[in-house]
């Protein structure tokens, strides 16, 4: 037991989010698109595949599986529209 409570202590610091929350604030009807980056420090090429749950006011503009190379970044794009219709 005491060495699963040591791993969680080492492992779960890394899922905290890093940097400020993503705010999307705007008037109603508005649309407000922001930009999410994610890096791969690992010295491998990875493939992601970006999925939105929740709430239909939230979409990605572009496509939702990407490769990005060792060290490398990629940007993508989550469009907010204000609508109180959309669940």
């Amino acid at each position: 037991m005491l060495l699963v409570l040591e791993n969680l202590y080492l492992i779960l610091p890394s899922y905290l989010q890093k940097g400020e929350p993503i705010v999307f604030s705007c008037q109603f009807g508005q649309v407000v698109t922001k930009s999410v980056e994610i890096t791969n420090p690992s010295k491998y090429q990875l493939t992601y595949l970006a999925k939105i749950e929740g709430s239909k006011a939230y979409s990605i503009d572009e496509e939702t599986e990407f490769q990005i190379d060792s060290k490398k970044t990629h940007e993508i794009k989550i469009k907010y529209i204000s609508n109180m219709n959309m669940n």
